[in-house]
C-alpha cells in the first residue's frame, strides 16, 4: 500500500474529509501543528504544540519518517 504525507491542521473540516477519503485507498500519516477536534481512524497523527519549538519537532518527525519509509525518488 502506498503511503501519504499531509501537514494540515488538525482541527480543520477539509483536512478531516481529504484524510478520510485518502484513507481509504492509501497509508495515511498527517502531521499537524494545531491539536486536533476529529477523530481519525486508520490514520497515523503526530501533532506538536503550534510554537517554535513544536515547528522544529515536527520537522524532525517529518525527517525521521523519510528515513524509515525510504520512498522512491524516480
Amino acid at each position: 500500500m502506498k503511503n501519504i504525507v499531509i501537514l494540515a491542521p488538525g482541527n480543520s473540516i477539509h483536512t478531516k474529509r481529504w484524510v478520510d477519503a485518502l484513507s481509504e485507498f492509501y497509508e495515511v500519516h498527517l502531521f499537524t501543528l494545531q491539536p486536533s477536534t476529529f477523530q481519525y481512524d486508520k490514520v497515523n497523527v503526530v501533532e506538536t504544540k503550534k510554537s517554535i519549538l513544536g515547528f522544529f519537532k515536527l520537522i524532525f518527525f517529518i525527517w525521521i519518517y523519510q528515513l524509515k519509509s525510504r520512498p522512491d525518488r524516480k
